[in-house]
């Protein structure tokens, strides 16, 4: 289709939008459903012929010239060639020149100019495609895509998109500037924690390292830190326990809210605990500054985290997370008395005022002689044990009275994106298994998306992606006009 042609084209679909616009106002035959959906039809098919007007131009205002040069070589012309670009408005086609040498291959200045993908689809399709799948699975995010835009992808270009973008989130990240300090967050807190990734059979971990043995399949940890700071935060043990229980407080608090956390950053890897933290390191040295006067490191009961965290970060404050705890503590109340009973949260009241009020050995005494009534079954027993057990296990991290002083947060859940979150609701959906190239690419960019980074990550991206490409600075840095006269 000529230029002409098409500006016409353009030109005769917006009369003809704005003709349907009158005619269903004075008719009142149409919804404004309907209507809604005949506008947005309409303007996505003008923006397809604007689209291939943009690119016939520029095919129009390249110079052909008999030979270019390139990294010292000469090129010669090898006439014109044309190209597929998937957009959001669909498919348009590009004709530009293509020089061609033996034993060196084509190229194509245009596309430098324009810094066009290498693949068909558009860059900004690609980031849409990318940033859903980090929600949601492959299909579901096509199909959603799919609803609103003429963008047709199979589930292998869109993994394959997704493992392309994550190559440069470690790079991203190296250069982005050190956040500035905030005044008042005077602690500087670590969280670490581990969840299962179930994977194919080929990436599962082997049989003997299993915790479940006779699968075909198994599920391999990923190590998901954090790393923020955050100003103290003073609560009461009546406040404390009312939210914990997420019951209404007594007596609500005369000082402001919870403080927010500042210059959070998540991350997540299937490599190990040793790779976690070393991430982890370079994270916290960042928010290190003189200002800051605690250190916190909220972990779970695994003592391969602790392990770390005192070799690794000797100078914080291990602190266990009572999240953790409180889902020993209800596996206990589940014992004592049956779902909906009243009293099942006055024993987690009593059992929390123990933490936090110093009284431990007041509580682990009454779980011990709980574990030698014959009053319950063996599973009931075995419940019981394993809840004193992990207190007992852990009660140098449990000082609750200590850091609650002291405004410590006792709880990661204050950061978005917690493992349940992060992992769970992305990569343990029905029926999903992960290679571990999948998996580990997933993993940094739901990161990304969970730091809110997005945007400027895709920014670096496409200027890496460029340089790869072709060797030369993203044209976005100079007017297109001057992309235009490079090419001539």
């Amino acid at each position: 289709m000529t230029i002409p042609n098409i500006v016409d084209e353009t030109r005769d679909q917006l009369e003809q939008l704005l003709s349907m616009v009158s005619r269903c106002a004075s008719e009142e035959k149409s919804t404004a459903y309907q209507v809604e959906q005949d506008l947005f039809a309409g303007v996505l098919r003008m923006g397809q012929q604007l689209l291939q007007h943009y690119f016939n131009l520029c095919g129009r205002l390249e110079t052909k010239q008999t030979v270019i040069e390139k990294a010292g070589d000469c090129y010669p012309s090898a006439g014109q060639s044309s190209r597929k670009y998937r957009s959001v408005f669909g498919e348009v086609k590009m004709e530009r020149q293509y020089y061609w040498k033996v034993g060196r291959g084509g190229c194509h200045p245009l596309d430098a100019a324009l810094s066009l993908p290498q693949e068909i689809y558009s860059d900004w399709v690609q980031e849409l495609v990318a940033k859903r799948t980090t929600e949601m699975p492959y299909e579901k995010a096509l199909d959603q895509l799919g609803e609103l835009l003429p963008v047709e992808m199979s589930k292998g270009t869109a993994e394959q998109i997704t493992m392309t973008h994550a190559t440069d989130v470690t790079a991203y990240y190296a250069q982005t500037p050190t956040p500035a300090p905030i005044a008042e967050d005077t602690i500087l807190v670590a969280t670490a924690d581990g969840k299962g990734i179930p994977m194919i059979a080929k990436d599962s971990p082997s049989p003997k390292n299993r915790r479940e043995k006779g699968h075909k399949t198994a599920k391999k940890t990923a190590t998901v830190v954090a790393a923020y700071t955050v100003a103290p935060y003073q609560r009461d043990t009546d406040t404390l326990i009312a939210s914990l229980l997420k019951q209404t407080p007594p007596v609500l608090p005369s000082t402001s809210g919870r403080p927010e956390p500042h210059h959070k950053h998540i991350f997540a890897t299937l490599d190990g605990q040793p790779a976690a933290f070393t991430s982890l390191e370079k994270l916290l040295e960042q928010r290190d500054t003189d200002h800051i006067v605690h250190r916190v490191a909220l972990t779970d009961g695994d003592h391969g985290l602790h392990n770390r965290v005192h070799t690794q970060l000797p100078d914080f404050t291990l602190v266990l997370d009572i999240m953790h705890v409180l889902g020993y503590l209800w596996n206990a109340v589940d014992v004592f008395f049956k779902p909906g009973h009243p009293l099942r949260f006055l024993w987690m009241e009593m059992a929390l005022r123990c933490l936090f009020e110093d009284n431990l050995e007041h509580l682990c005494h009454f779980l011990r002689v709980q574990c030698d009534a014959s009053c319950f079954t063996a599973s009931q027993h075995k419940a019981l044990r394993t809840t004193l057990t992990y207190i007992d296990n852990n009660r140098d991290y449990m000082d609750y009275q200590t850091y609650l002083a002291l405004g410590f947060p006792i709880a990661s859940g204050i950061i978005e994106g917690t493992c349940r979150y992060f992992i769970g609701n992305r990569f343990e959906r029905s029926g999903m298994r992960w290679s571990r190239e999948g998996a580990e690419a997933m993993l940094q960019l739901r990161a990304v998306v969970l730091n809110d980074d997005w945007a400027g990550f895709q920014h670096f991206r496409r200027q890496q992606k460029h340089q790869r490409l072709y060797g030369t600075r993203h044209p976005v840095l100079f007017p297109q006009s001057v992309a235009l006269q490079l090419v001539a």
